[in-house]
């Protein structure tokens, strides 16, 4: 147990060291990958922009003069209800009509969505599309739409319009920063993922303190030290180096000489 505890430690501390010592690789790929976030998410994604209307649930009780607190519950309860129907097909067919964008009934149900505010019998229609202005007019076709079809479908509750939609020429999306973060933590965490197997795969011996922890049990006789490997993560990490001798000089051919004797001439040159 302890040694296990032991050898954990000590890969624990070899991974901590290869990781700072490659802390610039790391740090670029990080910064590498969160611009690539960044540029995909500028020149690839289309802004978004949104527009709210609000609605008020009216639970009409004729033979009731005054509203009850029974009213309203029920009227919060109801409003999910309407939301339903908002989203249902006539609702949304008579929109597109109204509207005239040249939009689908799959179209308008993917743009809406819709929710009570703060548990109150108010609920928010929010239109999200890439145009600003067809958000706005989509927001207030349903806001005029809606209180026309919720009575033909609930017959003691209406709908009254709070607020219209205005227009918001301020994209909600993309989230610039949340990309760019995204694609740093990505980034970060590749650049470590492949540095630990790349350390983890590498079956070099740097160290006599390796031979120590991989093959225990067995004496280390003796170390040939060397010069320090600088590209090795570890202090006192020694690499093997060769020098070749150089090639000893040909004697022979520097005692080569390129004297020539002169011609014998015993006669006196030709006659």
């Amino acid at each position: 147990m302890n040694e296990s505890r032991e050898n954990l430690e000590i890969d624990l501390k070899r991974m901590l060291v290869v990781l700072w010592s490659n802390l610039w690789i790391i740090l670029l790929v990080t910064a590498l990958v969160a611009g690539m976030a960044f540029g995909y998410a500028w020149f690839f994604i289309t802004p978004t922009y949104s527009a709210s209307t609000q609605m008020y649930v009216n639970n009409n009780y004729p033979d009731s003069p005054g509203y009850s607190a029974s009213q309203l519950t029920a009227a919060q309860e109801l409003a999910d209800t309407y939301i339903v129907i908002m989203r249902s097909r006539p609702v949304l067919d008579a929109v597109a009509e109204k509207v005239n964008l040249n939009y689908s009934y799959g179209q308008l149900r993917g743009m809406i969505s819709a929710g009570t505010v703060n548990n109150t019998e108010i609920f928010e229609v929010t239109v999200t599309c890439t145009n600003y202005q067809h958000a706005a007019i989509i927001a207030n076709a349903i806001a005029d739409v809606l209180p026309e079809k919720v009575p033909a479908v609930v017959d003691t509750a209406s709908v009254r319009l709070v607020q219209y939609a205005v227009e918001n020429p301020n994209p909600i999306g993309p989230n610039y920063t949340k990309y760019t973060i995204i694609g740093g933590a990505i980034g970060f965490l590749l650049a470590a993922f492949v540095l630990i197997v790349a350390e983890l795969t590498d079956t070099t011996i740097n160290s006599d303190e390796y031979l120590s922890v991989v093959y225990k049990g067995y004496p280390l006789l003796a170390v040939i030290p060397g010069a320090e490997n600088p590209k090795s993560s570890y202090r006192g990490y020694y690499r093997g180096s060769y020098e070749a001798k150089p090639k000893p000089k040909d004697k022979a051919a520097e005692k080569k000489t390129t004297e020539r004797k002169p011609a014998d001439n015993k006669n006196g040159g030709a006659k």
